[in-house]
């Protein structure tokens, strides 16, 4: 080979040439290697692309508190052109997920438990981490540290419209042409949805101190003597989405918020089956409500996330 031939290879398309042990030229294993380094760079940009489709899917369904199950993997492939193409999702698309996530959003990408093993595992003394039974089912867990999610509640103290005078209209509900009861109706929207997740928080730190199982009957008569949710079996109501609280609870169940199982009986031993239906109709002394498995999971996910502050928190002090 020529000086000329030979300096136009760099030193290691030089040395993978030269690597054979007789020392004679290898070219087939140097055009072997190009070509697979060539075939990963391929692999890499295709999950890079898949990657930043999921993305803009999840946000959509995390704004609605859906999992990113994988039916909706299979479609996003689809739509892609990247059906059947070997792509593995937990394998090449998910770490470049949660990277994405993480530097633009401070989100996790977390696996959700299988419904069948978080009624298993979950019992009225324990919410603690339990091993992972797989469910190809995934949500985004906000990553944001304490101290900026502090800063941001704040700001936004300091800078939005008080509501205290307006609040004393939650009592004066105002029905609209659609039988809507409206509580509030001067409150600004974005307070309507803050009232929506506090009762949807106040749910469930109230079948928590109730040792995580409670009939839905205890529930809504705890709601109406405690806290004033008093609100009629048919009455749909602005602050609860525009739907009543029994349809409130059925979405909560379905956001797997909380778990609802049907029982025979109001023995806590007895027999009992997980809801399909959102519009099945059940006596509320039947229905057993327990913590959901995405409820669970940001619940664990953010008790381990404070340790962790608090640890290097008092790893600086000392």
């Amino acid at each position: 080979m020529s000086g000329g031939r030979r300096s136009r290879l760099s030193r290691e398309d030089s040395d993978e040439m030269y690597s054979s042990d007789s020392g004679e030229p290898n070219f087939k294993k140097m055009k072997s290697n190009k070509f697979s380094n060539s075939l990963n760079q391929g692999k890499d940009d295709v999950a890079n692309k898949l990657a930043i489709s999921t993305a803009r899917v999840m946000l959509g369904l995390s704004s609605k508190n859906q999992v990113l199950n994988k039916n909706m993997i299979a479609k996003i492939l689809e739509f892609e052109n990247e059906k059947g193409s070997g792509m593995q999702f937990k394998k090449l698309i998910l770490p470049i997920l949660n990277q994405l996530f993480n530097d633009i959003f401070h989100y996790e990408v977390v696996e959700l438990n299988s419904k069948k093993s978080i009624q298993q595992s979950i019992d009225s003394n324990s919410t603690k981490e339990q091993k992972l039974v797989p469910s190809d089912d995934f949500i985004l867990i906000n990553k944001l540290p304490v101290s900026l999610r502090a800063l941001n509640y704040s700001f936004m103290a300091e800078y939005t419209q008080p509501i205290g005078k307006s609040l004393k209209e939650m009592d004066k509900p105002k029905e609209n042409a659609s039988s809507t009861s409206i509580y509030g109706e001067n409150l600004p929207r974005p307070t309507s949805i803050l009232i929506e997740n506090g009762i949807t928080l106040l749910i469930i730190c109230t079948v928590l101190l109730h040792g995580n199982n409670i009939l839905q009957s205890d529930l809504l008569l705890i709601l109406k003597t405690k806290f004033g949710l008093a609100f009629k079996e048919h009455e749909i109501v602005s602050i609860l989405g525009n739907q009543t609280l029994y349809e409130f609870l059925a979405q909560l169940h379905k956001q797997d918020y909380l778990d609802r199982t049907l029982v025979t009986n109001t023995d806590k031993n007895s027999n009992a089956r997980s809801l399909i239906s959102k519009n099945a109709k059940y006596e509320d002394n039947n229905l057993m409500i327990k913590l959901g498995r995405r409820c669970v999971a940001e619940w664990i996910y953010n008790n381990n996330n404070n340790n962790n502050n608090n640890n290097n928190n008092n790893n600086i002090n000392n």
